[in-house]
């Protein structure tokens, strides 16, 4: 089941990259701006997995998902009634 919810979830990440990269080569003409675009959604993810590599080596595999739920659960947007 994590397997699958992981494939899951990288296809979900490659679409969204894929969809950010088409909008910004029709907003702009510029090849540079769109290798920016596709660069700044890429890296985040290349620094942060070192980090999460040595945290889940380190950790209980359980509560580094309990933590990673939690910070997912305080970083959704609230909505206003």
């Amino acid at each position: 089941m994590i397997w699958t919810a992981s494939q899951i979830s990288s296809l979900g990440w490659l679409v969204q990259t894929v969809a950010i990269s088409w909008l910004m080569a029709t907003i702009s003409a510029s090849d540079l701006m769109v290798a920016l675009v596709q660069a700044a959604s890429t890296l985040p993810v290349f620094f942060l997995s070192i980090l999460a590599g040595a945290i889940a080596d380190n950790f209980s595999r359980r509560w580094v998902m309990f933590a990673g739920h939690c910070l997912l659960a305080l970083a959704r947007p609230r909505q206003k009634r």
